[in-house]
């Protein structure tokens, strides 16, 4: 039994763990295999080591400067329009040409506010003119 000072390591944790969100629950509900499918992305990368995904960090707001479509789609929108996890349309293909015929301001409103499994502003704290210059960034990929 290891033991680190005078604490058991291996003693039952206290902890309580959260209920997860109606959001989640839903999510879990309409695809099945959600756990087993994000699983691969789950991994733990230290300074100085080979990792095999990249994570891009945003830099801060500037207030009243929207930050540029690009970085914001690095930061926040590749990790699920590159896979297209969860049914996310992939960027640079085909998946994009139904969504742009129903015009701008639809594809605004949905990455604003969320639709079917695309969370609001892609579950970041980020502004309107800023989720905007993410979907004319995408809409400027599409093929």
């Amino acid at each position: 039994m290891a033991m680190i000072g005078t604490t058991n390591v291996h003693a039952k944790s206290t902890e309580v763990i959260p209920e997860d969100s109606a959001q989640v629950k839903k999510l879990l509900a309409i695809h099945k295999d959600l756990v087993a499918r994000i699983t691969p992305y789950g991994k733990v990368c230290f300074d100085g080591e080979e990792c095999d995904i990249n994570i891009t960090v945003l830099a801060p707001a500037v207030e009243g400067v929207a930050r540029p479509g690009d970085q914001l789609y690095k930061a926040i929108c590749s990790t699920c329009h590159d896979s297209g996890l969860l049914g996310a349309p992939k960027v640079g293909t085909a998946d994009w040409t139904p969504r742009i015929a129903k015009g701008k301001a639809t594809l605004y409103d949905h990455a604003i506010n969320g639709f079917n499994a695309m969370p609001a502003r892609g579950g970041a704290d980020i502004s309107d003119d800023e989720v905007k210059n993410a979907v004319d960034y995408i809409l400027s990929q599409a093929k």
